[in-house]
């Protein structure tokens, strides 16, 4: 169990927590959260209402450019950072929605015809790309979370469905399946008492491991095994059953 579990965990650590951003659902996810993320903006700065709709134009504009060209470059090198460390590709995407901000910040003060080093410029420029440099953490520490809880989640799974496996016992159970389904036709009294006996012992091993039972719980299952396998087997099943008084 604990190695099934191990197993599952070090194929999800293998696997690259960056999520499929080619998909149609992340695109637009990430264009709401941008969208959200610029009325906040606006509301925050905005002195009066008389601005609201151009300031909101204007971050919407470039917020919305740096998502969806963030978005474009991370599914177009998602290949090469599937195969770099969790580390290495949270900080290349970083780096890269980083840099998509700083060209859109330099793009936009182009276009406005203001000077790169004047203050004003400046301030912009520190503004842009530490929103961008948080909100990006951000979003990327999420993903990587959710990352680790999936993983979670399947080793947790995976190791249920081991140990309920290892408790059933496959073999053994279509074994006995297939003896009650001779039986059936031969003999369906004997049948009906081979199904109680399996019912008994996947009862008995699919049960609380914490629950006691007395020694003679205990034979009777013996029993009711060694009966199911007589079937099976016949003659070639010798049991020998030495059993003193208990004191």
């Amino acid at each position: 169990m604990r190695q099934a579990e191990t197993g599952i965990v070090n194929d999800s650590r293998k696997r690259s927590f960056l999520p499929d951003f080619c998909s149609i659902r992340m695109v637009f996810a990430l264009v709401i959260g941008a969208e959200l993320l610029a009325i906040l903006l606006t509301l925050a700065g905005v002195e009066s209402l008389q601005g609201f709709s151009t300031e909101l134009s204007m971050r919407s504009l470039m917020i919305q450019w740096v998502a969806l060209v963030g978005i474009s470059s991370l599914c177009l090198v998602r290949n090469r950072l599937a195969r770099l460390s969790s580390a290495q590709a949270g900080a290349a995407a970083w780096l890269l929605i980083l840099c998509i901000s700083l060209v859109t910040a330099l793009t936009a003060l182009w276009l406005l015809r203001e000077p790169f080093y004047s203050s004003r410029s400046v301030a912009f420029l520190v503004e842009s790309l530490g929103i961008s440099a948080i909100v990006t953490a951000l979003f990327l520490r999420y993903i990587y979370m959710q990352h680790l809880w999936r993983g979670q989640v399947e080793a947790e799974s995976e190791a249920r469905f081991q140990a309920l496996q290892s408790r059933i016992r496959p073999h053994f159970l279509f074994n006995s399946m297939n003896t009650i389904a001779n039986l059936t036709r031969a003999d369906p009294k004997l049948a009906e008492e081979v199904v109680q006996d399996l019912s008994d012992l996947f009862r008995a091993s699919l049960s609380d491991s914490r629950r006691r039972s007395t020694l003679g719980d205990e034979l009777e299952l013996v029993r009711g095994y060694l009966r199911i396998e007589g079937q099976r087997l016949g003659e070639r099943l010798q049991v020998v059953w030495d059993l003193e008084a208990l004191p």
